[in-house]
This record gives C-alpha cells, structure tokens and sequence, in this order.
C-alpha cells in the first residue's frame, strides 16, 4: 500500500503530469484555439486577397485588350459552318473522320465507323518513303524508277512467289508502272477532284471539345498522304507526256493545300505549307521540262496567288494565344487531368511530375491562374505576335530574332516561375521561331513560283526569258512580286545560256549569289570556323543562304 501511494506521489509531481495539466487548462486550449482561428483567418484571406488580385488584373486585362481589338475569346477563331452541298470535307472519304460517337466509354475508340476511318488512314499505305527523293529546293528531279522498284519490292515480299519486275525500263514504261501501281487509289482521288469544285472547306473538328488539348486532327495526315500520291502520278503523266492529266493533279493538290487555310491551329498552317512544297515540286519539274502551256500557266498563277501563308501562320498565332487560355483553365478545373497534355516527365512515364503539378495546382489560389492567363496572354502579345509580321507584306527576321531571344531569357534565365506566375506559360507557349521562318519561306517560294511562272509565260511568247523582271509587267503579272523579307524586288539573273536564276537572299537577309547552301571556302574549313552548310534543324538552308528558285537542264 505504501509502495502504490509512493508511485502515484511522484506521478503527481512528475514534470509530465504538471505539462499535461497545463496544456489541458483552459486558458492554455483559449490560446491554441485562437491561434488556430488566426492561421486559418490567415490562409482565407491569403486565398481572399489572392483571387481578388489575380480576378481584377485579369479583368483590367481583358477590357484593355477589348479596347486594342484584340480578340481572346477561342470561340471567335472557329471557322463558320458550311453547307455540305459547298463543303469539300464532307466528301464520303473522309466525312467518317469527324464522326464521333456521344459517350464512348473508357478504351473504346470515339468514332462511330472504325473502318471508315481505318480506310482513310491506310490510304495508299504501301506508299514507299524514299528519304531525299524529289527536292526541287536542292535542284533534285524525282526519281520515278526508285518509287516503282520500292513499290515492287515491298508487295513481292507480301506475296509469296511474286518477283519485282525489272528495273531496267525507259522513263515512259517506267511511268506507265507507277501509275498502274497507283491505280487502287483512283477512286479516291476522283472524288476528291469532284469535292474539289465545291468552293468552301470546314471539317467537322469538335472546337467545343471541353479538353482542348483533346481536340482531333485525323485529316492532316489522310490529306497530306494524298498530296503525296498525286504528285507521282502527275509527274508519271508528264513522262508519258500527257501534261493534262498532271496539270489537273497539280491543281488538285493546291486545292487540298487550301482546305487548311481557315482552321485555327499551327500544325494544320504547317501541313498546308507542307503540301504546298510537295505541289511545287511537281511545277518546278514540269516548268524545267517546258510541260504547260500558255493557258495552263495562268491557271496555276492564280493558284500560287491565292494563298496569303503569312497571314495563315498570323491568324494562327492569335488563335494560339486564345486557345492556351481555354487550356490553363481547363487545367484549373482538372489538376488531376495534367499529364494527358503531356508537358511534363519529360517522356520518362512514371508520372510523378504530373502528380506533383497536380497537387500544386489544387493548392494554388484561383487568382493564380487568373495571373497565369495573364502573363500567357502578356508574353504571347509582346514577343510573339509582333515577329509573325511587322507590316502588310514583310516579315523582319532580326526582330524575329532579338523576339525570340528575349522571351526564352524571360520564361527560362529567370528563375522564379511559380512566384511569377509563368509556370504555364513556360509549358504552353509554343517554339516559333521556326514556325516563323517556315511562314516567311512559304509565301517566298509561292512568289518565286508566281514569277517563275510568269518568266516561262514570257519564253513562250518571245522565245526566251527576259532581260529583266520588270518586262514581265503588265502583261504576265500585274506587279512584280516583293521579297517578303527585304520588301525589295526578286533577285533574277538570265545567263547566256538561256537558263536564269531567281532567288530572294532568303533568313540571313545576304545576298549570296543564289546559293541555296553556303559551303566552306578553304581557309574557313582550315581554321575550323563552323560551317554555314546545315543539315538538321537547318536543313532546307531556310536560316542560312539563299531562297532559290534553280532551273535545270530540261
């Protein structure tokens, strides 16, 4: 008894008994409680002052941008609807790619005709990819007898017993072999030269998709796979010498190329411009052989006319700017959702990148995002739409530069991307410096085209080229047309020959004397200077050189 009466003594004076007592005392729990108040008044009126900031500069944004003109809204970029009976995209053969079903559950493919889409997808599926094959920039012919060699031997070996046919053929039985190697896809093409006369172009793509990175673009792919097929067949026309038949193809592709022009995103300018070239491919071999007659090449002058393709990338860019801000709010509602847009992990997979921006998200105040679309929509208006064109018909590649250059010190050599509020942007703003250069390159070449067109124009009628541009004006072209980077004229030399050269100084805004390439002279080469001669991200010569228009020797 003494012993028990001894433990709960000590027990009562131990110091864990006192400590206990004291914080259960009531003036000890008062100030716990009233310490908790005062965290949590703290974080509500963290995230009060946080989204009250965020909304009212963003507010302020938006009217200050409503008074420039400026349009932010994405549903303002989406094309009008069209009426099947004017529509070239709901042609049977590729309507199915936009038809959708309602609800598709999870794994299940969300169109309604798998088969139809299959079809179009597999389009001309055997298709051979010979690398460097036809590079008219480059002054390269196609060569015809490796697409039916490659043709042959990829069927032989799916069918067992069959053997290529000889390769050893003249060009006209050459070509009769690619076209009868061609003929599944005839039907196909047929109808879409009878699409072709509708006048207008709006595929189905689901714009209100509420994922707007989700939005589906099967059709790019199907059309550029059919550029591909019309240009061998309309240069194996030209060898067998019925230039109609390739001058239609070539119209064709054109058309195709133009179908794009209204849709508000980059890749789609990108697979315009993409077609595009494949397309004057098939008019520089046929304008180097001396193909098309007087009438043909006025038709193809409007072709090349038409398209404005600066102002396409332009259209884009805006859009672009819009649609990244449906994007950061899409993310704000869906944190969970983040890795589908597929910006973080690098590649690796494992995800915890996206899990960690997923957490950071959902704590975020709702002001931050507003700052978030702000800052996007700042960058993008400041650094990126002021390269795409500093006037109606000139495209500045030192801005373009010195543009590009600022934005990457601003979203990258800062550190901070969080407590600045450029998280999403540094995720969301697309690399355009490229994409730029692509655009003022594109609408050289159409003027390169245009011109040369109107130089063979000119050959046909007096039996050579001209001495200078300005002969072919009024009658073969009703201006000259300028050089989209310096606003001068096109540089054209015609040399005893017969034969001319016809260039712009192209990126680097030197004249280089037509060279599409720069080459090391000797003593660079020995002192170990880099080259000017690219080959990967600069391999078209687009940054370096000349913009070329070369004609070979027929």
């Amino acid at each position: 008894m003494n012993t028990n009466k001894s433990l709960k003594s000590t027990w009562e004076r131990s110091t864990t008994r006192r400590f206990l007592r004291w914080i259960s005392s009531w003036r000890v729990l008062r100030r716990f409680l009233f310490g908790i108040a005062v965290l949590v008044t703290m974080v509500f009126l963290f995230y009060a002052i946080e989204n009250w900031r965020g909304n009212r500069a963003w507010d302020r944004y938006q009217a200050d941008a409503a008074a420039r003109g400026t349009v932010g809204d994405w549903k303002a970029f989406v094309p009008p609807p069209v009426s099947d009976a004017e529509n070239f995209a709901t042609t049977p053969f590729l309507a199915p790619l936009f038809e959708f079903k309602s609800d598709p559950g999870p794994g299940e493919s969300p169109w309604r005709d798998t088969n139809a889409l299959a079809r179009a997808q597999g389009f001309a599926g055997d298709l051979p990819y010979i690398r460097e094959q036809g590079n008219w920039r480059h002054g390269q012919r196609t060569d015809l007898a490796a697409y039916v060699t490659e043709f042959e031997t990829k069927r032989a070996s799916a069918t067992p017993g069959a053997q290529p046919a000889d390769s050893e053929q003249d060009r006209v039985s050459t070509a009769a072999s690619l076209i009868n190697l061609l003929s599944d896809t005839v039907p196909v093409i047929e109808e879409f030269r009878t699409a072709s006369e509708r006048p207008k172009s709006r595929f189905a793509i689901r714009y209100d998709q509420e994922n707007p990175a989700g939005i589906l673009l099967p059709h790019l792919s199907v059309t550029k796979r059919v550029c591909q097929v019309l240009k061998l067949r309309a240069l194996a026309s030209f060898e067998k010498g019925d230039t109609e038949s390739g001058f239609e193809d070539l119209r064709l592709m054109f058309r195709i190329a133009e179908t794009h022009r209204e849709e508000p995103f980059l890749i789609s300018q990108l697979v315009r411009l993409a077609e595009t070239q494949i397309a004057l491919q098939v008019l520089w071999e046929g304008l180097a052989d001396h193909r098309f007659t007087e009438p043909q090449l006025v038709a193809l002058q409007s072709n090349l006319q038409e398209p404005d393709i600066v102002q396409g990338m332009d259209h884009s860019l805006r859009a672009e700017r819009a649609f990244g801000i449906k994007i950061i709010d899409w993310i704000r509602a869906h944190p969970d959702r983040i890795s589908m847009l597929g910006f973080l992990d690098g590649g690796s997979g494992d995800g915890a990148q996206a899990a960690s921006a997923s957490v950071l998200i959902r704590l975020a105040p709702r002001g931050w995002f507003q700052f978030e679309k702000l800052n996007y929509a700042r960058l993008f208006e400041e650094y990126l739409l002021p390269s795409a064109r500093t006037r109606a018909d000139r495209v500045d590649p030192v801005l373009v530069e010195r543009q590009i250059e600022e934005l990457d010190q601003v979203l990258f050599l800062k550190a901070g991307a969080i407590t600045e509020h450029q998280f999403l942007a540094k995720m969301l703003l697309p690399a355009l410096s490229k994409v730029i250069v692509k655009a003022a390159y594109g609408q050289c070449v159409l003027s390169l085209a245009d011109t040369a067109c109107a130089l063979e124009r000119f050959r046909i009628s007096h039996g050579s080229y001209p001495e200078q541009l300005q002969e072919l004006v009024p009658q073969y072209l009703e201006k000259l047309p300028l050089d989209v980077i310096t606003g001068d004229s096109l540089i054209y030399r015609r040399f005893e020959t017969g034969r001319f050269i016809l260039y712009s100084v192209g990126w680097n805004q030197t004249d280089d004397g037509g060279q599409y390439l720069l080459e090391l002279s000797a003593e660079k080469e020995a002192s170990g200077r880099p080259s000017k001669k690219t080959s990967s991200s600069k391999g078209l010569g687009l940054e370096e050189g000349d913009w070329v228009w070369t004609q070979p020797e027929a």
